[in-house]
């Protein structure tokens, strides 16, 4: 099961997301909701929540405010960005503070169901013209080609592996892989997952 939480500054979004998905059927309930930032920091329980759905604008508070908010108090959540605006300056700005999936208030149950279901399973889900924008700005990644273990760690986690899934295809422990991930992080200066998969774009290219 799913669970979902999610935050948005119209009340009927939420109510609708209750009704659209069967928590028997779809396997995709709906825990909680909040109108605003500081009811959902006070409300949602991590132990109970799979993943948090950010609507992009919310009383006209800054959205990068909003995720950075989300993002200190609950790190280990993955958020999914939800509006009707679909600029791609938005999306870059809400993958580059970690948004795991960005998606339109106009997508069908279906796409939503397949998003919800890749984003449980540790997947970033970047569109290709967020990652063709954004490699440029990444001025801070060295042109250095990665190691193997490095580049198929990556890989592995941006097809959706999870970190315990990943240790046990290479026969380590989970807290092993996590170093290796460390230690990319604090070589190339990158914070996020999305950081991670615009440094595999780049050693891609070299």
């Amino acid at each position: 099961m799913i669970s979902l939480y999610v935050i948005d500054d119209h009340f009927l979004i939420g109510s609708g997301f209750k009704e659209e998905f069967n928590p028997e059927t779809d396997r995709i309930e709906v825990s909680g909701c909040s109108e605003n930032v500081n009811d959902a920091i006070e409300k949602i329980k991590p132990s109970k929540i799979n993943i948090i759905v950010l609507d992009l604008f919310i009383k006209f508070i800054d959205p990068v405010t909003n995720i950075r908010r989300i993002r200190a108090k609950f790190p280990t959540i993955p958020i999914v960005i939800l509006s009707f605006e679909n600029s791609l300056e938005y999306q870059v700005k809400m993958f580059n503070e970690g948004a795991r999936a960005f998606l339109s208030k106009n997508d069908d149950k279906e796409t939503m169901k397949d998003i919800f279901r890749q984003v449980a399973l540790g997947k970033v889900i970047v569109p290709d013209e967020v990652l063709k924008s954004n490699e440029s700005t990444f001025h801070n990644i060295p042109k250095t080609v990665l190691t193997s273990e490095e580049r198929e760690i990556i890989v592995d986690l941006s097809e959706g592996n999870t970190i315990k899934a990943i240790a046990n295809s290479r026969k380590r422990t989970s807290s092993a892989i996590e170093k290796v991930l460390k230690k990319i992080r604090e070589k190339y200066n990158v914070r996020t997952n999305y950081e991670l998969l615009v440094l595999l774009t780049k050693a891609k290219k070299i």
